[in-house]
């Protein structure tokens, strides 16, 4: 965010890059397009636009893939797709 030419735009993956987004937006009064990767309190208590998982079935299917690649540790790589959707804010 310190660059000479700062990012104009934030897709947030996670918790921890979210709030310090938010901490250096608000700290800065940084104009920046700003989405959160699933809802927290934060960002539902400042309007700001989320998308959306099932954090239990995220867990869920993690713990699915886990498992499986202990009990078979040659089975190829695969990806889960779950459902999201998007929760428009200011």
């Amino acid at each position: 965010m310190t660059l000479p030419s700062p990012p104009t735009a934030v897709l947030a993956l996670n918790l921890g890059i979210s709030t310090g987004v938010l901490l250096d937006r608000i700290d800065s009064q940084r104009q920046l397009a700003y989405i959160s990767l699933d809802e927290t309190e934060l960002s539902a208590g400042l309007h700001i636009s989320a998308v959306v998982r099932d954090p239990e079935e995220v867990g869920r299917q993690a713990a699915l893939l886990a498992i499986s690649r202990v009990a078979e540790p040659e089975l190829r790589s695969r990806t889960v797709t779950l459902p999201s959707h998007l929760i428009k804010r200011g």
